[in-house]
């Protein structure tokens, strides 16, 4: 095996709305910050397509050499965020290129592609201009299996030109053009707004259709897996996708939860992590029961605004990051508040540990949101006032699992902490119940059947009355 290069790549905004205009791939996990921050990616995700075209026409920029491609099995594991550097590294032996895509040693993206010397082809296709266009969501379960969907063959060649000027001059536009209607397809219409680009496999077979087209040939609900054959210009193979879970929207029944309208109006709530996930079903929950609360956001401005339009006269906001330093505008924002009651549910993301092998770096991490953050909150409070605190703990701790090691750690840690402080503070109640775990942004997964957390969450916050 022979290497090739090791490269440096990052990718940013701008490459997501470039590449957006250029396929018609406007799929909001890929350029609506928000909307991805809610996401089971946590954060706008690079598109799949854009990776492997952006690692082709490096490659290509190196080798010079008008290429065609045999057949192309692109498998992506995990999403790539934006401004921060990977690792690209291209080999080859005798039959294949290898490129793969590196987050320190976290393998992200695996290219397997059969170069041969170019031919010869025409290309059909249409060069346009995509207008911003919102993506279907699609339900499967309404088509039976050997369904046809079909993709016009279109694309903005003078942006993908300016944009990749290897592949244009190098490669097959053939090829192209087929990986273009995929990721269009896939992302805009089947399955469409919540798809997650997986595995491409394909083998090079000339056509002349002028629309690509693709075949339903499995739908698995257990999984949310589906395949698709895919008949395109110049290959025909196969496409593996998933329904990645939707959106959670944090509702709270108020009759249905039997909460009283006074139940938690003696409260004075900071509530640190206030704009999703447990955070955002406590404050929901305390409003219904007219506590005061402040709270914290970090990235979430237009979902914090979305809560506080809700009830603005006892409820207020602040951004606040727990990595870095307090500022002393939100000192005095928390000292006049005067709370009485502590909600802090301020964490990373938490599935994100490899197999049986322990990161230093991913504790510390933890331990910043964990301990180091809390504490942080937790001294500026005057404890003459405080007289509540919350700060959940995990069954992650009860049961040690491959990938959870350094949360466990750090989870186990925080309850040693709060323990330590109940014997300073006697007369403040701490809370700190190992949950199961729950349906929130920050443990979101494809094959996610845990409960909401509305009515576990209303019974810790009616413990702390």
């Amino acid at each position: 095996m022979r290497s090739i290069l090791n490269k440096r790549i990052k990718f940013l905004f701008s490459d997501q709305i470039s590449f957006s205009k250029i396929s018609g791939d406007f799929n909001p996990i890929h350029i609506d910050k928000e909307y991805a921050r809610r996401s089971i990616a946590s954060e706008i995700a690079v598109h799949g397509i854009n990776i492997l075209f952006t690692s082709i026409n490096i490659y290509l920029k190196k080798i010079r050499t008008r290429s065609d491609i045999k057949s192309i099995r692109v498998k992506f594991l995990k999403f790539i965020h934006l401004n921060k550097f990977f690792n690209l590294k291209i080999y080859k032996n005798k039959k294949y290129t290898y490129f793969e895509v590196f987050d320190n040693e976290d393998l992200l993206l695996n290219i397997e592609i059969k170069f041969t010397k170019k031919l010869k082809k025409k290309n059909n296709f249409v060069s346009k201009k995509f207008p911003f266009k919102k993506p279907l969501e699609t339900d499967l379960k309404k088509f039976k299996i050997n369904n046809k969907f079909f993709e016009k063959i279109e694309i903005n060649k003078y942006l993908f030109v300016k944009k990749y000027k290897y592949l244009n001059k190098f490669l097959n536009f053939n090829h192209v053009l087929d990986l273009i209607t995929i990721t269009r397809l896939i992302g805009m219409k089947v399955p469409g707004k919540n798809s997650i680009l997986y595995e491409i496999i394909l083998k090079n077979k000339r056509t002349n259709n002028f629309q690509n087209s693709f075949i339903l040939k499995k739908f698995d609900k257990r999984f949310n897996l589906i395949n698709l054959s895919f008949f395109g210009q110049s290959f025909r193979g196969e496409i593996i996708t998933l329904l990645r879970p939707k959106k959670i929207i944090y509702s709270i029944d108020k009759k249905k939860l039997k909460i009283k309208s006074n139940e938690f109006s003696k409260q004075r709530a900071l509530v640190i992590g206030g704009s999703k996930g447990l955070g955002e079903t406590t404050v929901r929950i305390l409003k219904c029961g007219s506590a005061s609360i402040l709270f914290s956001y970090n990235k979430g401005s237009q979902d914090a605004k979305k809560i506080r339009s809700e009830n603005i006269k006892n409820i207020h906001a602040f951004n606040y990051n727990v990595e870095k330093k307090i500022k002393n505008e939100v000192k005095k924002k928390i000292l006049k508040f005067k709370p009485t009651h502590l909600y802090y549910f301020a964490t990373p993301k938490i599935f994100s540990g490899k197999n049986y092998e322990f990161d230093l770096n991913k504790l510390e991490k933890f331990n910043d949101y964990y301990l180091n953050g809390f504490l942080k909150i937790f001294n500026e409070l005057d404890k003459k006032i405080l007289k509540k605190i919350f700060l959940p703990s995990s069954i992650a701790v009860n049961k040690i699992t491959k990938d959870l090691c350094e949360y466990s750690c750090s989870k186990a840690s925080q309850e040693i902490l709060l323990k330590f402080l109940e014997k300073k503070y006697k007369h403040i109640q701490f809370s700190y119940p190992r949950l199961p775990r729950l349906k929130t942004d920050q443990t979101l997964n494809v094959f996610d059947r845990s409960k909401m957390p509305d009515r576990v969450i209303l019974k810790f916050v009616r413990k702390l009355l």
